[in-house]
């Protein structure tokens, strides 16, 4: 049961971390925190989001790159 719902709260704060509110924002900080993930919204928000698809972002897989 913990594990399902640590996934879909990842999942759903990963949605509000998108959101332009303060509100949803701030839920998603707690949804994060709750299941120690925080620094994904540092991360994904002014890492990931700035550097897609660039030699610079680690997850952005890379011409020619298997799933494995």
């Amino acid at each position: 049961m913990g594990i399902a719902a640590g996934a879909m709260g990842i999942a759903l704060g990963h949605e509000l971390m998108h959101r332009e509110g303060w509100i949803e924002r701030l839920m998603a900080d707690a949804l994060m925190i709750m299941v120690t993930y925080h620094h994904f919204c540092i991360e994904h928000v002014h890492g990931h989001h700035r550097r897609l698809a660039t030699p610079e972002d680690p997850a952005t897989a890379r011409d020619g790159e298997s799933l494995y």
